[in-house]
């Protein structure tokens, strides 16, 4: 009996367009996590869909092809896969959005701690944030010595 049920499970097109369906269903939803996923980690890619071509847009495809195969979602799997590198931008962005604010609250209030503002002490955080400017560095080169006396 049971033999005879599965064929025609098998062959029935009404339950051929249903499990079609769900897949479908079951594929959107998994595009659109990793999708989601991706713009929050601040990656600025949006897969159309999941074909080989598309997914191989995808930072360390790989590590998260592993993933995938474990049992993890796409959207998990692109997590673990890239954790590091997420978290540091959302560090990195995190610290970014504070120097911002603190720079713009400095300029607007007297003895600013900020490059424009007149006070001569350049904080350790504005100095980390800005180090790697050259031009911002040798203009504020006698703050900076003195500042660094006082972190």
């Amino acid at each position: 009996m049971k033999p005879l049920f599965d064929q025609w499970k098998e062959s029935d097109p009404d339950l051929q367009e249903a499990r079609l369906m769900r897949a479908e269903r079951n594929q959107t939803k998994a595009l659109t996590d990793l999708n989601n996923e991706l713009k929050d980690a601040g990656i600025d890619l949006q897969l159309k869909d999941l074909s080989d071509a598309e997914l191989s847009k995808l930072p360390n495809i790989d590590g998260i092809l592993g993933y995938v195969q474990k049992g993890h979602s796409l959207a998990d799997a692109f997590f673990l896969a890239n954790k590091k590198d997420i978290i540091s931008r959302q560090a990195q962005t995190a610290q970014q959005e504070t120097i911002k604010k603190i720079t713009a609250n400095g300029e607007s209030s007297p003895g600013s701690l900020s490059a424009g503002g007149e006070s001569d002490f350049i904080s350790q955080e504005l100095f980390e944030s800005k180090k790697n400017d050259q031009r911002w560095v040798i203009k504020n080169l006698s703050k900076i010595q003195k500042s660094r006396a006082n972190w």
